[in-house]
């Protein structure tokens, strides 16, 4: 097991926020989901350990508590966002045509909210930056629809599709 001088730093799918620390790593091993560590002032054979328990480990605290903002924490508040968009239309016939991508985009808004609290506000900067970042994203294509130019939208749309093979090709390969 790790020694109990290093510091393990539980992110992502383990669940729970930045200070459950340790006791959190240690629960690793059995969480078949657990995709991330962040592993602070380890050496060699610590890093080797840990790499054992998680898909993905890096030395870098803040590259770690800005991934976890990208990939965990903003894919809440979208579909939180998502959730409260189709909700506040007030009409039942919305859930009849909505499809298979409405329900995997929004199925996290399910989580625990108590959860996301404490994980929102625990890392508060980070999750502002990426926000600010999707903000930017969605900026660019409202001015794309809005400006009805199909070559741009297109090749907008375009870029995203190609983005995602190499998501998951990265994904599958852990």
């Amino acid at each position: 097991m790790l020694k109990a001088k290093v510091t393990i730093v539980g992110l992502g799918l383990m669940g729970g926020s930045l200070a459950l620390g340790l006791r959190l790593a240690q629960r690793v091993a059995l969480n078949p989901h657990a995709t991330h560590l962040t592993v602070v002032d380890a050496n060699p054979e610590t890093r080797r350990a840990a790499e054992r328990l998680a898909d993905v480990v890096t030395a870098d605290f803040a590259a770690g508590v800005r991934e976890a903002a990208a990939v965990s924490h903003l894919p809440y508040v979208v579909a939180g966002t998502l959730m409260r968009t189709a909700f506040g239309l007030g009409d039942e016939r919305t859930w009849t045509v909505s499809a298979s991508g409405f329900r995997d985009t929004a199925r996290v808004a399910g989580t625990d909210p108590r959860m996301m609290l404490d994980i929102l506000l625990t890392n508060r900067t980070a999750v502002l930056a990426q926000l600010q970042r999707y903000q930017s994203e969605l900026t660019e294509a409202i001015r794309l629809v809005r400006s009805g130019d199909e070559a741009a939208l297109a090749a907008w749309l375009g870029e995203t599709q190609r983005e995602y093979p190499e998501y998951r090709t990265l994904k599958d390969e852990r």
